[in-house]
């Protein structure tokens, strides 16, 4: 692994591609699928099929254009843009974070073997106390890596302001 990040600025948590692309690939999938039930004379369920899974295809497209990346680390803090709704979008210095947990999912949690799935919460006090979550099918496989980096580069924000950081070694 190169040293290139110690040069850069900022570090960004990027989404991921391939599982966005195959969430958006399923949705539509359903989406054409209910179609049928159009056309099969149960208008009720094809019609509800087709508003529910295209509204997630709407959802999903919106998330890939305009939430990149869904978080970044400075110097000053966290930029965010996302989470479960795409209206979800700020800043917050580093004194207001109060923990970074990378949550395991499901199979992970009751200590099954199906490493990888996560969702990444960064709890933010302040004026307004938020909980950031970036879901599983918007990190990519290296998420635990670059925290780690984020650790290594941030470590003085983040023991001065005695911020909890949970599932990353």
């Amino acid at each position: 692994m190169s040293d290139d990040w110690r040069i850069a600025p900022d570090i960004s948590l990027d989404l991921s591609w391939p599982k966005s692309l195959l969430f958006l690939s399923i949705a539509l999938i359903l989406t054409l699928g209910s179609f049928r039930y159009v056309y099969d004379r149960q208008a009720v369920v094809g019609w509800f099929g087709v508003c529910l899974f295209g509204m997630g295809v709407l959802l999903i497209l919106l998330n890939i254009v305009f939430n990149r990346p869904p978080l970044r680390f400075t110097t000053d803090g966290v930029t965010y843009k996302g989470s479960y709704g795409l209206w979800m979008r700020g800043q917050a210095s580093w004194k207001d974070i109060r923990a970074i947990v990378l949550a395991p999912l499901g199979a992970e949690r009751r200590g099954l073997p199906f490493g990888g799935r996560y969702d990444l919460n960064v709890f933010i006090e302040g004026e307004r106390p938020r909980r950031v979550t970036i879901q599983n099918w918007q990190l990519p496989t290296s998420t635990r890596k670059t925290l780690q980096v984020v650790m290594e580069r941030y470590s003085q924000q983040i023991a001065e302001n005695e911020i909890v950081v949970s599932s990353v070694e």
